[in-house]
């Protein structure tokens, strides 16, 4: 029973994610989180005729009003959108229809006044998408998504049903590349032909293909089925089930769309470029288009396409996406679209003016947001040592940092540092042969409040783990630099320094990998901090034991990565979880305060992941922790710590134990992939963190506790649970709240089925008091069946979200 359970808590887990819109009372309210996407290429597109609706391909969908062109606004994941990574859309006559490669589906309503959203990422199969097709037949809306490489799945009246595969059900190939009703039977396009479905069965149709890899499929304005693939474009001949090319199309087609304007497609060209045409009757004519990387065609209305505009320097990895749109006289007018450049983002920092810094793990590009928009570095060093610009597209920017006069350091692993002064919009290269850096090998740079930058490096470097240039001014003189030493008396034999913390000016600790933790006092004990720093005299430096373990704890000082400071003079440690530690100066004795790991239990506190990235405080005192699956916030009263976490969607469904121990208002705006590096403004108001999908700002806001269910609500709870009706188990409770607060202010409670149904209501309930004997609210009063609920808990003007299991 236990395995079956746990079975039915990760559907519960998923399909909760339709009824966020259920809870009025969003997960940490307090805290705002803006994500920083790329918007590299516009790839699918829909137009209602007041809305143009463009499709990113990792940057969610821009929505351009018709009379206001000028000020697109932005839809991502957790704020609407279900994933970023926009693989189609489909509109159905009711709803628009946006699939993505990450997130599954959303449904769209009202896409021409107040959008209204439902997401559906849990009952499909698979939430990687690949292609979508919507339709109304009468009054009923039918659905057909395609799964990366794992068939078709279908959605009736919102309710997701049947899947179908080509080892159960006979479609031609599992791999989708579009879907399309026509005559309202569904049409499947695929790299190896055309399937059909009828009556609940797949037909294969290629009779006159050409080639059978097929990439597109539309009903054209004429009412034809048109295909688009490698071998051209053919037209479906109903009555004789055959196809005919149409013309001669010069290359693979890619895409189709057809409109009030004629019938269109894109083709592709040399050097992945795309081609558009346009269909005369007799022949296909080439169309004018701003940029080569064209990637998408609609003409519902007018004729739009979109793609990617790369920029001259640029890599084509990266670049900016363009919405164009013609006129009857096919003259074009194009929009670009402003964006960070940088995809897989890692490492960033702030600039002194408080503008945030991200850098591409991928070295494509560093974008900074200034009030005014984005600005990018993105074009190569033009002369070696002294240029504005990248070192190359291939070593990646893993750390940066921001010194005390407002340099930006950039370090490009392997290659060496870029040293950029923001003011005068000059670049320095930083490298062994022109400085006192050791190697190109940085895996992170750490500035001390006093102005040396501490560069630290990995395995790459068995001659120090850390570099400190003494001086910024003077960072061509080998005299401006030191080098700790390693070994015993040292930093330790450990393959890579992770992160330096300041205890004070004169005391630093190291977060030395395979060595554990490292203090050094570069003062002696008979200076303090006020004293003057002798960087460059290791006769009266200091350097304690390494700190190799944690007492009763599972957490391993050797793994830790990052280090923060804690509440009164304490420390936190990052690593396989995190530990705050108290450390006698004197006595060189480590005292555990308090570990945590990887949460397990809804009873416990914990981390969303146990594999800790990065650490940082806010200005509030607050630890924020930067896990490889999320995001938590510790808040620590009276010395005891407890965690809020946020989740990207992709994340929280990644681990089924999640559902239970979290509740989906957990999942937010944040831009999904592993997380990697975290870090506070110098005032603490902002914190930046990356990954490999993007950025986010968060702000923490002053003195918030970022709670958002009162006491009662955070001990609410239903009994029994799991519920037996049929086991003469009575009614459902509610407990967990306060007795007279409950019967002065009555809860209102509702139970919805996994499909978003509601199931049953009371709005009067008391608590400790039965209010259910697990009928539905039909005339019938039928029995509810086993399965899942999620219960909605309402009072004294807040809302929780619940679950529930019945079993009879």
């Amino acid at each position: 029973m236990m395995n079956l359970f746990s079975k039915i808590r990760w559907v519960l887990g998923t399909l909760l994610l339709c009824l966020m819109t259920l809870s009025s009372l969003a997960y940490g309210q307090s805290v705002d989180f803006t994500p920083y996407l790329n918007a590299r290429s516009v790839v699918s597109l829909w137009d209602s005729g007041s809305r143009i609706f463009a499709g990113l391909d990792e940057g969610g969908l821009v929505i351009w009003e018709h009379d206001d062109m000028d000020a697109p606004r932005r839809l991502v994941a957790g704020s609407g959108l279900s994933g970023n990574q926009i693989a189609d859309m489909a509109w159905s006559g009711r709803h628009l229809w946006v699939a993505t490669r990450e997130g599954g589906l959303t449904r769209i309503g009202n896409p021409d006044g107040e959008l209204e959203f439902r997401q559906y990422s849990s009952n499909l199969g698979d939430l990687a998408l690949t292609a979508v097709a919507a339709t109304l037949l009468g009054e009923s809306e039918r659905v057909f998504y395609a799964m990366d490489g794992a068939g078709i799945g279908r959605i009736v009246d919102g309710l997701p049903g049947a899947l179908y595969s080509a080892e159960q059900d006979g479609l031609i190939d599992n791999n989708v590349n579009a879907l399309a009703f026509f005559e309202d039977r569904l049409f499947v396009a695929t790299p190896s032909g055309i399937s059909r479905f009828v009556n609940n069965a797949f037909t294969d149709v290629n009779d006159g293909l050409g080639n059978l890899v097929i990439n597109d499929l539309i009903v054209d304005t004429a009412g034809d089925l048109l295909a688009a693939g490698n071998g051209g474009v053919y037209r479906w001949d109903a009555e004789e089930e055959f196809w005919t090319t149409i013309s001669s199309f010069g290359s693979w087609a890619l895409e189709l769309a057809s409109g009030p304007l004629g019938t269109f497609g894109l083709g592709l060209g040399a050097g992945n470029t795309g081609i558009v045409r346009q269909f005369t009757g007799g022949e296909w004519v080439t169309l004018t288009r701003p940029y080569p990387r064209t990637r998408s065609l609609c003409a519902d209305h007018d004729l739009l396409i979109g793609g990617q505009y790369v920029p001259d320097g640029m890599t084509g990895a990266v670049g900016f996406g363009f919405l164009g749109r013609y006129d009857e006289a096919m003259a074009i007018e194009t929009w670009e679209m402003e964006a960070s450049l940088v995809r897989n983002a890692h490492g960033i920092t702030f600039g002194l003016d408080g503008t945030p810094w991200i850098g591409s793990h991928n070295a494509d590009a560093v974008s900074n947001l200034q009030p005014d928009g984005w600005a990018s570095i993105y074009e190569l060093a033009s002369a070696e040592n002294d240029s504005s610009g990248l070192m190359n597209f291939s070593s990646n920017f893993l750390c940066m940092a921001t010194g005390t006069d407002g340099v930006i350091y950039g370090a490009q692993y392997t290659a060496g540092v870029i040293r950029h002064d923001p003011v005068a919009g000059r670049s320095h290269i930083m490298m062994p042969s022109n400085c006192g850096l050791t190697d190109g090998n940085v895996v992170n740079m750490v500035v001390h409040p006093a102005g040396p930058v501490f560069f630290l490096y990995d395995w790459g470097n068995d001659i120090t783990k850390v570099d400190i240039l003494v001086n910024p001014d003077q960072w061509r003189n080998p005299e401006s630099w030191v080098s700790l030493p390693l070994g015993e008396g040292g930093l330790g034999t450990g393959p890579t320094c992770w992160d330096v913390l300041f205890e004070r000016n004169d005391v630093m600790w190291f977060a030395m990998e395979g060595t554990g933790l490292v203090r050094w006092d570069l003062n002696s004990d008979l200076q303090g901090p006020d004293d003057s720093l002798t960087w460059q005299n290791m006769a009266d430096d200091r350097w304690d034991e390494p700190v190799a373990e944690f007492p009763g704890t599972f957490n391993d000082p050797l793994d830790a990565v990052a280090l923060a400071p804690g509440p009164d003079g304490t420390m936190w440690v990052g690593g396989n979880g995190v530990t705050r530690i108290s450390y006698g100066e004197f006595s060189r004795i480590v005292v555990v305060e308090e570990h945590f790991s990887q949460k397990n239990s809804p009873f416990g506190e914990g981390l969303v992941n146990g594999n800790v990235e990065d650490l940082a405080i806010d200005a509030n005192g607050h630890l924020w922790v930067a896990t490889r699956a999320g995001l938590n916030r510790g808040i620590t009263e009276e010395g005891v710590t407890t965690f809020q976490a946020w989740f990207d969607l992709g994340n929280y469904l990644s681990d089924s134990s999640y559902a239970s121990l979290y509740s989906p208002d957990a999942i937010t705006v944040l831009p999904g992939g592993l997380y990697r590096k975290l870090l506070a403004n110098p005032d603490g108001t902002d914190l930046l963190l990356s990954s490999d999908r993007g950025a986010v700002l968060i702000e923490p806001g002053a003195g918030s506790s970022g709670g958002g269910t009162s006491d009662n609500q955070s001990r609410a709870y239903l009994y029994p649970n799991p519920f037996k009706p049929a086991e003469g188990q009575g009614s459902l409770k509610l407990g967990g709240l306060a007795a007279d607060a409950v019967n002065g202010d009555p809860a209102e409670v509702q139970i919805y089925n996994m499909e978003g149904q509601l199931v049953f209501e009371n709005l009067a309930v008391s608590a400790d008091v039965g209010f259910w004997d697990g009928r539905n609210i039909s005339i019938e009063r039928n029995d509810v069946t086993t399965g899942m609920y999620v219960v909605r808990i309402t009072f004294a003007g807040q809302t929780v979200v619940k679950t529930l299991a019945i079993l009879r």
